[in-house]
Order: C-alpha cells, then sequence, then structure tokens
C-alpha cells in the first residue's frame, strides 16, 4: 500500500495508546527510541514522545486496534474536538467553551524587558497577600480591590510575554505553601487561557478566583493536605469552599468569581464537591481553576519537600481525561506549556545542562536555554545563553527534565543580567542587518 495512504500527520496531544508513530519532527537519532518508530503503549509514552516537537506521523497499517484507527481517522478530519472514548472514561460532550476562544494573543515585550515588571509584579502579590491575612483576621475586607489590581496584573503581564513571570515564580515563590499554590495555578490558568484565546475580562476573574480561593484553603489542617490525593476530592475542600464564600459574602465580589470558587472542586465525572455536577454542568471558567489547581498539587505536593518532574505531573493529568476533568481542556493545558516551560532545568542533547528561559509553541525542543553546567555535570564558570536550534546549537535540542540541579537566587540573578545582554545582542544583530540593506 502506498505510504500516503497510511500515513498521517497529527498533533502530539491526538496521540492515543495503540498508534504506532513512524516520524517524528527531528530524526529519531537524537531522541532516547532505539529504533526508528514506536508503538505507543501507555500515557507516558504520549508525553514522551510530545517532548520532540508538536507534530508526529502516524502509520496507520501498523497501529493496533479498530479503536486507533478510528482515533486517527477523527484527528485527521476534526481540528476542534480532539476528544475520544477511553475505558472508565466518559466522553467528552460538545465543546460549548470554544465559542469564547476568540483572541490570538503575540508576544508583545521581550523577556528582558519584562523581568523588573514581573519582578515587581511578584513583591506586589506577596504585600497584598500580607494585607489580606491581617483583614480576615479582623474580619475586614479593604483588601479585595488590591486583589482584583493584581489579577489584572498577572494577567496583563503573562499576556505581553507568558515566559518572564514564569521563570521568576521558579525562585521567588517562596513566601508560604497555600500562597505558592494558588499563584502558581492563577499562572497556570492564564497560560492556559491565553493559549485558548480567552478574553482578558475572563481571564482576570479566573485569576481573582483563583486567588481569593486560598481564604478557606489557609484554614485546613495541615494533615489535611497531606493526605491530600488529586485523583480523590476530600470533603474538607467543600468546606473550605463554604468559608471562602462565606468570608467574600461581606464584601462586594464579581458573582462570576463566586460562580468560579463555588464549582471549582466539581469534577466532571461527578466525583466532586459540593453538589457532584458532571460534565458541562459544571462551568468551564471553574473547570479550568480545578484543572490548574490539580495540576499544581500533582507538581508541588503540599507537605512534601519532593516534586515530580514536569513531565511526571502532565503524565499523571493526562490519566485523568475525561475521568476528573474534560479531556479536551487537559489538551489545551499540554499544548499551552508544553514539557519544558519556563523555568524548568533541563539536559541538552550535548550533554550539557540549563534553565529554559523562553519558549514557544513552535520551539519547544528548540527553546532559548542559560547553560549552567557542562557535560561532565561541572558547573561553568561563565553561564551562557544558547539558542537552540541556531549558530553553533543548530543540531542541539533538549532531551529531557534534569533533577540533578535547581536553580537559587543567585544563579536567578546571573540568568537575568545574561537575558537581557542577549537579548540587546540580538536586537544590536537585528539593526546591523537594517543598516546592510539600506546601504546597498
Amino acid at each position: 500500500m502506498a505510504r500516503h495512504l497510511v500515513t498521517h500527520k497529527i498533533d502530539t496531544v491526538d496521540l492515543r495508546i495503540g498508534m504506532y508513530v513512524t516520524a517524528l519532527e527531528v530524526p529519531w537519532s537524537l531522541t532516547e527510541f532505539p529504533l526508528e518508530g514506536v508503538l505507543v503503549k501507555s500515557a507516558q509514552d504520549i508525553v514522551r514522545l510530545s517532548k520532540y516537537g508538536r507534530r508526529v506521523e502516524i502509520d496507520q497499517s501498523k497501529s493496533q486496534s479498530r479503536d486507533s484507527l478510528q482515533n486517527i481517522a477523527q484527528a485527521v478530519s476534526s481540528v476542534s474536538d480532539k476528544s475520544s472514548p477511553a475505558k472508565n472514561t466518559i466522553p467528552s460532550t460538545n465543546i460549548l467553551w470554544r465559542k469564547f476562544c476568540t483572541e490570538r494573543y503575540k508576544v508583545k515585550v521581550p523577556i528582558a524587558k519584562q523581568l523588573t515588571k514581573a519582578d515587581e509584579l511578584l513583591d506586589r502579590v506577596h504585600d497584598v497577600f500580607d494585607e489580606l491575612k491581617k483583614d480576615l483576621s479582623n474580619n475586614q475586607f479593604r483588601s479585595i480591590d488590591n486583589i482584583r489590581e493584581v489579577s489584572h496584573g498577572i494577567v496583563s503581564t503573562l499576556l505581553d510575554n507568558p515566559n518572564a513571570l514564569l521563570w521568576l515564580t521558579k525562585v521567588k515563590i517562596q513566601h508560604g505553601k497555600v500562597y505558592d499554590h494558588i499563584v502558581r495555578s492563577a499562572i497556570w490558568a492564564t497560560l492556559m487561557g491565553r493559549s485558548m484565546g480567552l478574553k482578558t475580562a475572563s481571564l482576570t476573574t479566573l485569576v481573582e478566583a483563583l486567588l481569593l480561593s486560598g481564604i478557606g484553603k489557609a484554614y485546613l489542617p495541615q494533615q489535611v493536605w497531606k493526605d491530600h490525593n488529586p485523583a480523590d476530592m476530600k470533603p474538607e475542600f467543600a468546606s473550605a469552599v463554604h468559608k471562602t464564600i462565606e468570608k467574600l459574602s461581606h464584601c462586594q465580589v464579581d458573582p462570576r468569581v463566586l460562580m468560579i470558587i463555588g464549582n471549582m472542586n466539581e469534577r466532571y465525572d461527578g466525583s466532586g464537591y459540593s453538589s457532584q455536577k458532571s460534565l458541562d454542568k459544571i462551568p468551564y471558567l471553574a473547570q479550568m481553576a480545578g484543572l490548574v489547581e490539580t495540576f499544581d498539587l500533582l507538581l508541588h505536593p503540599m507537605c512534601s519537600k519532593k516534586r515530580r518532574a514536569f513531565g511526571q505531573a502532565l503524565s499523571r493529568l493526562y490519566c485523568f481525561r475525561d475521568s476528573l476533568f474534560n479531556g479536551a481542556l487537559i489538551e489545551e493545558f499540554i499544548r499551552a506549556t508544553g514539557l519544558y516551560p519556563s523555568g524548568t532545568v533541563v539536559v541538552l542533547s550535548n550533554g550539557y545542562r540549563g534553565v529554559v528561559v523562553e519558549q514557544t509553541k513552535d520551539r519547544r525542543i528548540r527553546a532559548t536555554v542559560a547553560l549552567t553546567h557542562d557535560a561532565q555535570d561541572y558547573r561553568l564558570m561563565n553561564y551562557k545563553i544558547a539558542g537552540l536550534g541556531a549558530g553553533e546549537y543548530a543540531n542541539v535540542i533538549i532531551k529531557e527534565e534534569a533533577n540533578l540541579h535547581q536553580i537559587n537566587d543567585d544563579d536567578m540573578q546571573k540568568i537575568n543580567l545574561l537575558i537581557k545582554q542577549y537579548q540587546q545582542g540580538k536586537l544590536a544583530k537585528i539593526l546591523s542587518s537594517s543598516k546592510r540593506l539600506f546601504s546597498n
């Protein structure tokens, strides 16, 4: 049979168990797979393959089961509805929220210029939460307006450039467990909504709800967090919701914010709290809030010093597809973050290690990386910014996430300075090229 009759190109988020991947966006020799071709056997395989680009080629003749063939046909014929039934899951219903995804955001500000603004914003968020704690202890609510202010700031900063704020959170957010969790969740939600194309007003409302949801969570005993399993919602979280809404009932809060807080613990299969809503009876913004909160708890367990690798957390989240959460929303989240978001410590195909400082949907494994260690795992005397896929790094890609090294405040300061110098160098090259063009 002719090759074009049995192969199809699809997005990696459309991969299903049983599909046979015959081609990637990079040579097989640069990957961890020993043979040129792989049969997808698990969700972990899907995440591993997604490291090597947005698109893969599927060989229909080598794929297993009729379900796989049907999935391929669905993925090729329909871009909008990428959900398919799986065992013990609920098929996604009509994706009604897509009609709200009308925006197309572009990076407006270079990361070098955005770093100072993002740094100041995180300090401001910290101050506002300190004010909120004092207000709550005195039954006062003067700081609610400030929550709206910083919500707008988070959204605005991430819309202009989705990398700067996420990069800084890796080091800057260290003011308390619940505080860290809800700020990170707000950032994940904004990145996801930005990628989907949600309107700015909806994103700001979503962020405000996530930040305010921390009010009730702050009252939860440590043992509840210690025993918490993101896949098994506990009734204590319903009491935290009631506590939050009770506190907020004394001040003027957007009803949509209360709606999100009141429904973010509901689950797609009806297993959540407190009304056991299911499917599209759960408002889509509340579904997004619950999804990003769950992901952050998978990545950063509340009462554990250990954290999962980003890819491991994505694999676990993917397993909740069309059970705890709408499968299409999970796929939107994976599209938004990629496997190596800014701040991820990675190993490159040449053996060097570094930190991702900037990446886009089109440059997932060819991101901009701050090199910190050589191939022998010795710390470099002078860190360096490398634009993978170009120049001396034309054949270098991100190989995997590294868990051996963590960045500290000193590293961050060095890398921030390098980012600004790197950006100035790129600008100088552009100006130089322009002068030569006009002189000719």
